[in-house]
């Protein structure tokens, strides 16, 4: 199979999360959604956050993520 080096699988997260439009975490633990949440997913347009004993948005938890519907 295909072998990644240490830096190769650091690029490929680095890029892959820049592709990431859909991201589902329904059903898991986030007491609090600190600001710059998931400011590394800059075309998140969906985010599935149901069931998931949030007690606390901080201020700007999405502010980085426009494409958000």
């Amino acid at each position: 199979g295909l072998r990644l080096g240490p830096f190769n699988k650091i690029l490929l997260l680095s890029i892959h999360h820049l592709l990431i439009e859909r991201l589902v975490l329904s059903e898991q633990e986030f007491p609090t959604l600190p600001a710059s949440s998931f400011s590394m997913f800059t075309n998140l347009r969906y985010i599935d956050l149901s069931f998931s004993s949030i007690e606390t948005v901080e201020e700007f938890a999405f502010d980085e993520n426009r494409k958000l519907e």
